[in-house]
């Protein structure tokens, strides 16, 4: 559709670029936009955006309000206030600080939208899991210890057989997920996403060296201060799917030396279940809580 027929940019002076087939960004009035634009009524994405819009501001003006959703000539739309990555650096009580804030707004969207099902998410993630095993097969590439990771799915992928649904946010890149120093863009398109909440976190292992004490702070707030085995165990289900997958895709010929090393280096090759990253930030935070930091 011609996006200057939304009544938001009708009749206005703007200029457009476009990051993928579904957002653009829009500068108008010496403002930016994020548009999100998909062909077809999706009713339950409006509302959804809508529901959970008006939630984050009530908590906390520091999320990012949506500034109009709706449908329009065939289409829905979400517009929301667009906020330059500028990777500012955080202190670290501040990323304490923002870490709590953003777990226990998490927290309360998984806790809010909960399905009672089972056996769903268990169908659909085993069939990803069998498929990426299979095109690892069908591959001419074999690495020294790939069989390390394939021996933990098989051992451990019955822990996802009765896991609930909520809807998630999917923070596809946990590394943009800081975006400025006061405001926070963690509403995205497909929010209505029905997943394990478990899955939400299934990039946190790839995050920004320097904003780690944040992501573990968010962690702790999201599970009331201590986090669970299982969520480990199951997070490294997630996170040797999430990096494999994008390799594996029907292409014989291929190289994955480098995905197969990055997650041997996050579980230091399964000797632990908890993320090296993770080990070494809990001693960071031991020590400004001695340091009387907070």
């Amino acid at each position: 559709m011609e996006i200057g027929n939304l009544q938001f940019f009708k009749n206005k002076d703007f200029d457009i670029s476009k990051i993928n087939d579904s957002e653009y960004i829009v500068n108008l009035d010496d403002k930016k936009y994020l548009l999100e634009l998909y062909e077809g009524k999706l009713d339950s994405f409006v509302d959804k955006n809508n529901e959970n819009s008006d939630y984050l501001n009530e908590i906390n003006n520091k999320f990012t309000k949506i500034e109009s959703t709706g449908f329009e000539d065939g289409y829905t739309f979400v517009i929301k206030k667009h906020i330059e990555d500028d990777k500012l650096n955080l202190s670290d009580v501040e990323q304490i600080q923002i870490g709590n804030e953003l777990g226990k707004v998490i927290r309360k969207l998984h806790e809010d939208s909960k399905i009672d099902d089972d056996s769903t998410w268990a169908k659909v993630y085993n069939y990803k899991i069998n498929n990426i095993i299979y095109n690892y097969s069908m591959t001419n590439y074999r690495g020294k210890k790939d069989y390390i990771i394939f021996d933990y799915i098989d051992k451990n992928r019955y822990l996802i057989d009765s896991r609930g649904l909520s809807n998630v946010i999917l923070l596809d890149d946990f590394r943009n997920l800081l975006l400025n120093r006061d405001e926070y863009e963690i509403i995205r398109s497909n929010i209505s996403y029905l997943a394990d909440p478990y899955f939400e976190f299934k990039k946190i292992n790839e995050i920004d060296p320097n904003n780690r004490i944040l992501y573990y702070s968010m962690l702790k707030s999201y599970f009331n201060g201590k986090i669970p085995r299982l969520f480990y165990r199951i997070l490294a289900i997630y996170t040797i799917v999430d990096i494999l997958e994008s390799k594996l895709n029907g292409d014989n010929d291929v190289d994955l030396t480098e995905e197969f090393d990055e997650i041997l280096e996050i579980y230091n090759d399964f000797d632990c279940i908890v993320p090296v990253w993770i080990q070494e930030t809990q001693e960071r935070v031991r020590e400004l809580l001695d340091e009387s930091e907070l």
